[in-house]
Parts: structure tokens; sequence; C-alpha cells
């Protein structure tokens, strides 16, 4: 579900049936920075540009 938000969500009605079906925890927002970190981190790896910035403030986020 994270990496479906990260770059192209999905259309609002194909998250709303998910969750219908399999409700996210609770603690989903916080773990969803975790997992779409690597991704972003790899493409500010390869591309930089505003990849860097995505990252930080993802970082900043976890943080927080």
């Amino acid at each position: 579900m994270a990496m479906s938000e990260l770059f192209a969500p999905l259309p609002n009605d194909f998250y709303n049936a998910y969750n219908k079906h399999y409700p996210l925890s609770p603690n989903y927002e916080k773990r969803k920075l975790i997992y779409q970190l690597y991704p972003i981190l790899n493409h500010a790896n390869i591309f930089a540009g505003h990849y860097l910035t995505e990252a930080k403030q993802h970082i900043d986020r976890l943080l927080s």
C-alpha cells in the first residue's frame, strides 16, 4: 500500500475498497514513511534533484 501511494497514487476508490476489506493498522501512517524511505533514497541516489529534498523531508517526518 505504501508504495502505491508514493509516486502516482491509485484512485481513492481503490483505497476505500481495500480498507473496507482489509483495514489498515492504526500505526500505518508512521510505518508508511519507513516503507517509502528506501525507494526515495534510491531515487535520490540515482536522480538527485528534488528526490534529495523529498528524502530529507521524509527523514524529518520520521524523526518528529
